[in-house]
C-alpha cells in the first residue's frame, strides 16, 4: 500500500506558500497600479495641454469689460461658442452650452445675465445658475493671454 504525503510534506507546503505569495504579489500589484496612475495623472495630463486661440468677430472685442461671443479655433460654427470679457487685464470665459440640454445660451447685456432660451434657463454673469432646470453653472474655461491674444488652455482627452 502507498503512503499518501502528509500535511508535513515540504513539496506541498512549498507549494501553498508559493501559491498564497502569488495572490498577495498579484493583489498587491492590483491596489498600487491605479493608485499609482491616480496620483500622476494630473502630472501627465499637465504635458497633454494645449492652447487655441480665441477668435473674435473684431479685434476689438477682446479686450470687451462685458462679455463678447467668440469662437475657440478649430470649433464648428454650429456648436456653441464661447463668450469672453476682460476684466482687470485678464480674460474670463464662459461656455456657451447650457448645462442643461446643451443649447446655446446668449448674453443678455440689459439684464445682465445668460438666458437658455429652450428651457428659459437663467445664468447671472459669473455662470452661476439663476433660476431654470439647468443643474450646474455654466463651464468657466481656463484662458491665457499672450502677446495681445487670448486663448483658451484645454486637456486632450
Amino acid at each position: 500500500m502507498s503512503q499518501l504525503p502528509g500535511p508535513e510534506d515540504p513539496g506541498r507546503r512549498s507549494f501553498f506558500q508559493w501559491v498564497i505569495r502569488g495572490s498577495a504579489a498579484a493583489i498587491a500589484a492590483i491596489t498600487i497600479i491605479p493608485g499609482a496612475g491616480f496620483l500622476l495623472a494630473p502630472i501627465i495630463a499637465g504635458a497633454n495641454r494645449q492652447r487655441k486661440k480665441v477668435l473674435f468677430q473684431s479685434p476689438a472685442d477682446a479686450t470687451s469689460p462685458t462679455f463678447v461671443a467668440a469662437r475657440i479655433e478649430g470649433q464648428e460654427e454650429t456648436a456653441p461658442g464661447i463668450f469672453v470679457r476682460t476684466v482687470d487685464g485678464k480674460p474670463q470665459a464662459l461656455s456657451a452650452r447650457c448645462t442643461h440640454a446643451g443649447c446655446a445660451v446668449t448674453w443678455r447685456k440689459a439684464d445682465n445675465e445668460f438666458f437658455c432660451p429652450c428651457h428659459q434657463g437663467r445664468f447671472d454673469e459669473n455662470g452661476l445658475v439663476k433660476s431654470g432646470p439647468p443643474p450646474r453653472p455654466l463651464e468657466h474655461l481656463p484662458t491665457e493671454a499672450v502677446n495681445g491674444d487670448i486663448y483658451v488652455v484645454e486637456t486632450e482627452s
